[in-house]
Formats: C-alpha cells, structure tokens, sequence
C-alpha cells in the first residue's frame, strides 16, 4: 500500500504527533462501553508520555467516536496540537491497542493489519439489476457507488403459469438476468478504469453467472463470492466476513509475489549481475533517500528495534519534521517511504534474510536512474 495522505501529513505538520490504534468493535452487547473505556485509556497513556492534554482529548474523541460499520473494526487516529491529522479503518479485531507521543507517527502496528487490505469493485446482481462501489478497502465507505438497472423487478412476480406458457417463462427469465448483467458489467467496467484491478461479485447465482461471463475481457481479477443476495436473513453480516476473506486472500498472494521478487533480485545482486535490491536499514534508508525504492517490505517491530538519529543521515528529509533525536527506524523508514511514494509491505525478520528491512529497487543501486522520456 502506499500512503499518500501520510505524505500530506509530514509536508504540512511539523509535529511531534500521538498516534493511538485501538479494537472499536462495537459487536458485544456492553460494545458502546468498551470502547469508551479504549478511548479513555489512550487518552490517560498519552498524558503520561507528554501529550498536551488537548491532543490527547481529541485522540480520545476521534477514537471513541460511531464507526457507522458493522463486525470487528480497528482504528488508528494521529494527532497533532493542529488537531486530529488522520483517522483510518481496518476490519478485523486489534486485541493489543497502542499508544505512541514522539517525533514522528507511529504507523507500524496499524501498518501491520492495513497492508492485508486492498482496493476492490463489489457489485452485486440479481434480475432487477444491481449496485456497484469501489472500496479503498473493506472498513470504509465506498468511494463511489451507483445502482444498475436492467431486468424488470416486479417480472418474476408475473403470472407464469404452467403447460405451454412454462418454456416461454423461463426463456424470459434467462433473459433479465442477462439484462441485468449487461447493466451491472457497464458499470463495473467504469469503476475498474479508475485503478482497483478486483472485483468481488455476489448476488443471485444465475445472474452472477452471466456478469462473470461478461467481465472476462475486463483488466481485473473477478471473485465469485456465495452471498451477497438482497434481503437474505442474516447474511449481511456472513457476506462482510466473506470479503474480508477475499481481500485478506489476496493481500497476502500480493506480498508472497512481492518476497519472491524480493528474493530474485537479492540472488542477482549475490551474483554480481546488478544491485536492484536493498537489504538492512542502513542501506534501506539510503535508498529512500535516494528515492529509489519501489517496494519496502518491513517487520516493523524488529525494526523498532533499532534507532536512527535523523541529523546523523545526510540528505535525510521528513517534509516538515525537524528533529535531532534519535527515533525508531520503523517510524523513519515508514515516513520516509510515504514521502517518496513507495509502495509498503508488512513482512516477517524471517522471510527477509534476517534483517528487518528490505527493498526492491526502482533502478540498479549501482547505476544513475533513467532521465524520463520526453514521450512519457
């Protein structure tokens, strides 16, 4: 994922921000409670690590405030004494909450959970029609949404009556849900033209068939999910933990493509053969400051670990952030790939060579980056 609006943040803000990410299901009975008491407790952390007490109240407001979503959903909030900076969702349960007052945003811990999300089209069909809305990811509003209509909705409340008439009836009934597929594709194919490369479909089976047939040409993986039919009893609920699934499905297919290129190039560059990869925070962090990395795959608490004294880097720019102290590299090495448009994943010390940072490379570290093409 990349992380535009935190770019926005570190240009504009000079900071220090407290950061709080925290469970705000409200799924339990006592839910409303719970997570008042959440917000309280972030509030009474950040106080005791220095937060001006007016930060820290609207950390504690901006968290315990209506997610206006179902199911399990977490939240992180950064703040700075210029008010509440940004605020984000991600489904699923947060168990641990966290609590952060320094220098820098403390984005690994949310990182972790949001990597697994991604951009999607959903549309759901049956023989009225259909809706269509693109997500950034499955714990906001849609971005933009619009209904389809194709198939007549009153038509299988008709007379179909039986004998002769029967193979007439279903011949008709095979035709609205190719007109409702027409429509719904139409649409689909004008959100998945704005960036998100996956569609989930849902909705009724028949219909679902014929949409599916007709997105084949189109530049996105299409999903078929089980739900998703209006009105089901109880099947919003089963129908939101079945994106997830998807969603979570497909993140993670994205990191493993993403270690494997990882791995290609760390074996090229052992080689001799270029040096499109970086391994280890001293040389990730020259790389970023370079601009030169595409993808930053990083265990963030490993990295944590470890500190970076801004002032010590030469060239090391955080937009408006101005600090001498030492700071956790996984806060630096994060505002860092915001600012220069990296793509961001969370991984494991592990899977990454035993360091805790590593990079695949916009251009051969041993080499100068291609001038742009005047055509381009």
């Amino acid at each position: 994922m990349r992380l535009p609006e935190i770019a926005q943040l570190l240009t504009d803000d000079p900071g220090p921000f407290a950061t709080a990410y925290a469970d705000v299901s409200r799924v339990a009975e006592a839910g409303d409670d719970a997570v008042a008491l959440t917000a309280r407790a972030a509030h009474d952390e950040l106080v005791a690590a220095g937060a001006p007490a007016a930060v820290a109240e609207a950390v504690r407001d901006a968290l315990g405030a209506s997610t206006h979503e179902g199911g399990e959903v977490a939240r992180v909030v950064v703040a700075s004494e210029r008010g509440v900076r940004h605020v984000a969702l991600v489904r699923g349960r947060r168990p641990q909450p966290s609590t952060s007052w320094g220098a820098l945003p403390d984005l690994g811990p949310w990182l972790e959970d949001a990597t697994l999300v991604t951009p999607f089209v959903l549309a759901r069909v049956d023989h009225e029609g259909g809706s269509v809305a693109t997500y950034a990811d499955a714990a906001a509003a849609p971005d933009h949404e619009a209904e389809a209509t194709g198939g007549d909705p009153n038509f299988l409340h008709k007379a179909g009556g039986g004998g002769m008439s029967y193979g007439r009836h279903e011949h008709s009934v095979e035709e609205e849900w190719k007109r409702s597929a027409d429509a719904v594709a139409e649409e689909v194919e004008r959100q998945v033209r704005v960036g998100p490369s996956l569609v989930l479909v849902g909705g009724e089976p028949d219909a679902v068939s014929e949409l599916k047939a007709k997105l084949a040409h189109v530049e996105a993986e299409v999903v078929e999910l089980q739900g998703g039919r209006r009105n089901a009893d109880g099947g919003e609920e089963a129908f939101a933990a079945e994106i997830t699934q998807a969603l979570r499905g497909r993140a993670v297919s994205a990191s493993l493509d993403a270690l494997e290129e990882l791995k290609q190039r760390l074996g090229e560059q052992a080689q001799g053969k270029s040096a499109r990869a970086a391994s280890g925070v001293h040389d990730v962090l020259d790389a970023l400051v370079r601009g030169q990395v595409d993808t930053l795959l990083i265990d963030v608490r490993a990295a944590a670990e470890t500190s970076v004294t801004p002032a010590d880097q030469p060239g090391l720019d955080l937009g408006a952030v101005v600090t001498l102290d030492a700071v956790p590299a996984d806060q630096v090495l994060l505002a860092l790939a915001a600012l220069t448009g990296a793509d961001v994943r969370a991984a494991r010390r592990s899977t990454l060579g035993g360091e805790p940072v590593a990079a695949v490379l916009r251009w051969d570290n041993t080499a100068e980056p291609e001038a742009p093409s005047a055509s381009r």
